[in-house]
C-alpha cells in the first residue's frame, strides 16, 4: 500500500459547471459556464501531521461519482507570509494558544522556502519579527504579545503588512494572515485604501476570526 503522504495544492479539476450569480435586483441573475474548478487539497497522516510531496496520482477526485482529470500547476512559488494578530485588551483570552503556533506557521502554511513576518495590533501597530524562515525566532515573538488598550486599528494593519510584503521579490507570493476580530476600531485609514493597496501589490488576504 502506498504510504499516506501530505501536501496543500490547488487542483484544477476539469468540470462543467455554471456559476450562478444574483445581482441588487432579485430578479437579475447572471449564469455563466466554468471549464476549471480549483480544489485546494490537505492530506493528514495518522497523527494529524503535515508531510509536504504529495502528488496527483496519489489522489483521486470525483464529481457525482464521476472521476475527474486532475492538474496541478508545476511551477513553485514560494510564500511570503506576513501574520497580524490582534493585540488589544478583548483578546486576552486567545494570546495562550496563538503564542504556540509559530512552528506550525513556518512549517505549515509557509512551507518549503517560505519566510514568515509577525505583528501585533492595538492602538499601536508592532513589528515583532521581520521576514524569516527561523520558527524559534518566530516563537519568541509571539511571546512577545501582550494585551493591550481596547483599540484594534486593522485597516491601518493591512496597509502596514501589504507594504512589508510589497518589499519582497516579484517571484515570490504575497499573503496575509490576520489573526482578528472583524471590527476595526481605531484605523486612520479607509477600508478602500486598503483594498486597493492588496489589489495592487496582488496579496492574498486569508482571516481568522478571535
Amino acid at each position: 500500500m502506498m504510504r499516506r503522504k501530505t501536501a496543500l495544492f490547488a487542483a484544477a479539476v476539469c468540470l462543467i459547471g455554471t456559476v450562478v450569480l444574483v445581482g441588487q435586483n432579485a430578479d437579475e441573475t447572471i449564469r455563466t459556464t466554468i471549464s476549471n474548478v480549483l480544489a485546494p487539497t490537505v492530506e493528514l497522516d495518522k497523527e494529524g501531521g503535515y508531510v509536504p510531496g504529495i502528488k496527483p496520482f496519489e489522489f483521486k477526485l470525483y464529481d457525482n461519482d464521476k472521476l475527474q482529470e486532475i492538474k496541478v500547476d508545476e511551477i513553485f512559488a514560494p510564500i511570503s507570509l506576513v501574520v497580524a494578530i490582534q493585540a488589544d485588551a478583548k483578546v486576552e483570552y486567545a494570546l495562550p494558544r496563538i503564542q504556540k503556533v509559530g512552528t506550525i506557521l513556518q512549517s505549515m502554511v509557509a512551507g518549503d522556502q517560505g519566510e514568515v513576518a509577525i505583528m501585533s495590533f492595538d492602538h499601536r501597530i508592532n513589528k515583532l519579527q521581520d521576514f524569516t524562515t527561523d520558527p524559534d525566532k518566530l516563537n519568541e515573538a509571539l511571546k512577545q504579545i501582550k494585551p493591550g488598550s481596547s483599540t484594534s486599528r486593522l485597516t491601518d494593519t493591512v496597509i502596514e503588512a501589504t507594504r512589508l510584503l510589497r518589499s519582497r521579490p516579484k517571484d515570490r507570493r504575497k499573503v496575509l494572515l490576520l489573526i482578528a476580530e472583524t471590527r476595526d476600531k481605531g484605523s486612520e485609514l479607509k477600508p478602500r485604501e486598503a483594498l486597493m493597496n492588496l489589489e495592487v501589490a496582488n496579496v492574498m488576504v486569508y482571516s481568522v476570526n478571535m
